[in-house]
């Protein structure tokens, strides 16, 4: 059977409830750690509070005789009073002589058990007679049980006896303010996990939720159509994602519009193509046959004859006029790029409209572009054109050209006095065959945005309408 891999949300949620069952047995392992060593702290306190009584009795009851008492008047001594400390503290009692045999004890089943051994082991009795050792832990089968030493002296502080005191341990038993404090606690932890486990399911259909969004965004990318952006307030992860997936529909936007830019130019290239040869090629034999009309032909108005043949003939040159702004739309020649001097080249395009009287503008010294120099001058005959035929009858010409080299950047613009472009207009205004003007294709400015655009530079607009126009060149300058 092929393995089906979970979704992102149940791999989210599963992942987040294992670190919280882990994190409970962790802290459950802690607790019973430290529960146990609290307990073991409990019992040697005990022991030793204890061991402290037993001894003040067995001081106290000693005082008198312990000028001239021996290890041997010892069992004699404790043989009533022994069981009574015992029973009175509730705790075995074994006193050992100093070289560690048994002298007496309180239960002799202990002692049966070896609980209570016969002899103390030499090292362990070294040791406590050397006051190393007090208390040490033991076992016996299952059980587990303390022993407390402590040596007995005379008045003239010599060891006489070892008290040895074995203190038993309820593994079983836990004291009863632990059992309160382990059911809150567990009460407690219940409440956590079910609050965890809502939180972990709540925070993988947040995520996953999200990532969701962006997928069935995803699916709905279209590149003919304006693209749904995601909303997204916080600046997280997931934040910088939808970003991206923002900057990308953009990205997008923009590619879109330049290949319908594209694809609408290369049809108007094509077309302009066609179009272009279909025009030339009739146009030069009529041209051709109506001036052999007008020098062969034998009639009686010849005045007339040469009038309407002079007539054909503009009109041939008008269409030859404009099938060559086809042509050259359709066939833009190879750029030769080269370092140009933008105010020379502005100089030399204004020097032939000496009928315009245009103000050019530019600053001291040279500003250099890496530009083809003949389609400049192109690109500056066909704006100073535009600006002139855009100037209404009746009002006196107002043209000018310049440059402003700013930080790296050559700004060039050429402006009118004109009628301006109206708003429904601004648009279509460098599509090619749109014009306002009432003669021409409206091949002038579309030509003028493919040479700049080829250039590396940009073009733009600035308008009023019946104020004027000014066209905005951009291009990067060069260190001359």
């Amino acid at each position: 059977m092929a393995n089906i891999p979970l979704p992102l949300r149940a791999r989210i949620f599963i992942s987040m409830l294992f670190l919280i069952i882990i994190t409970f047995v962790v802290t459950g392992a802690v607790l019973s750690y430290h529960f146990q060593r609290e307990e073991e702290e409990y019992h040697k306190e005990r022991l030793q509070r204890k061991e402290y009584a037993i001894r003040a009795s067995i001081d106290y009851f000693l005082t008198p005789y312990k000028a001239g008492i021996t290890e041997k008047e010892i069992p004699e001594m404790f043989t009533d009073k022994i069981c009574e400390i015992s029973d009175i503290h509730n705790l075995d009692i074994a006193i050992y002589s100093v070289s560690g045999y048994l002298l007496i004890s309180s239960n002799e089943n202990a002692v049966e058990q070896n609980i209570i051994p016969l002899r103390i082991e030499p090292t362990l009795l070294y040791r406590v007679l050397n006051r190393d050792t007090k208390l040490t832990t033991n076992y016996k089968g299952e059980t587990e049980y303390l022993s407390s030493f402590s040596v007995i002296y005379n008045d003239k502080n010599r060891p006489i006896a070892i008290v040895n005191l074995p203190y038993y341990i309820e593994t079983n038993r836990i004291p009863p303010q632990d059992v309160r404090f382990i059911r809150t606690l567990a009460s407690i932890y219940a409440l956590l996990f079910i609050g965890a486990v809502v939180l972990a399911f709540l925070l993988s259909n947040y995520i996953t939720g999200t990532l969701r969004t962006i997928g069935e965004n995803l699916k709905d990318v279209r590149l003919n159509r304006r693209n749904k952006k995601i909303a997204w307030q916080s600046s997280d992860e997931i934040g910088e994602l939808i970003t991206e997936y923002n900057h990308m529909v953009d990205e997008l936007e923009q590619s879109a519009i330049l290949l319908a830019r594209s694809e609408r130019e290369s049809a108007w290239k094509e077309m302009a193509r066609q179009v272009a040869h279909e025009i030339k090629n009739p146009l030069t034999p009529m041209r051709l046959l109506a001036q052999h009309l007008d020098g062969s032909l034998k009639t009686s108005e010849p005045e007339k004859l040469h009038e309407h043949t002079a007539a054909m003939i503009d009109q041939i040159d008008a269409m030859s006029s404009i099938a060559e702004s086809f042509s050259r739309f359709a066939e833009m020649p190879e750029y030769k790029r080269e370092p140009v001097d933008v105010n020379e080249l502005i100089t030399r395009s204004v020097a032939i409209y000496t009928n315009l009287n245009i103000k050019t503008r530019v600053p001291d010294g040279s500003v250099y572009a890496i530009l083809d120099r003949e389609l400049m001058i192109r690109v500056f005959n066909n704006l100073i054109k535009n600006a002139a035929q855009a100037i209404p009858e009746g009002r006196v010409p107002e043209l000018e050209i310049g440059v402003e080299k700013i930080n790296n950047t050559a700004k060039i613009w050429v402006a009118d006095n004109g009628c301006g472009i109206a708003k429904a207009e601004q648009e279509r205004i460098f599509e090619p065959s749109f014009t306002t003007k009432s003669q021409g294709m409206g091949m002038g400015l579309a030509i003028v945005k493919t040479i700049i655009i080829g250039l590396g530079g940009k073009i733009w607009f600035d308008t009023k309408e019946n104020i004027g126009t000014t066209f905005y060149i951009e291009f990067n300058t060069i260190n001359n």
